[in-house]
């Protein structure tokens, strides 16, 4: 259940993200679903995609 709320957060903070990100994430949500005990890993990973995805818009420029 945390995951798929921290997946929400995540999506509408970067809704005009590109689209190679959300198929990342539609891939790792998927992924998530299909594997329960996986779902921690899983929203590490989207975190630190947020993360990623946060220091590529905002601070790299």
């Amino acid at each position: 259940m945390a995951f798929r709320r921290s997946y929400r957060k995540f999506r509408s903070r970067f809704s005009g993200g590109t689209s190679k990100v959300k198929k990342q994430l539609s891939r790792a949500k998927r992924y998530a679903s299909n594997n329960k005990k996986k779902a921690a890993t899983m929203t590490t990973i989207v975190m630190a995609l947020g993360a990623y995805v946060a220091y590529d818009k905002f601070i790299k420029k």
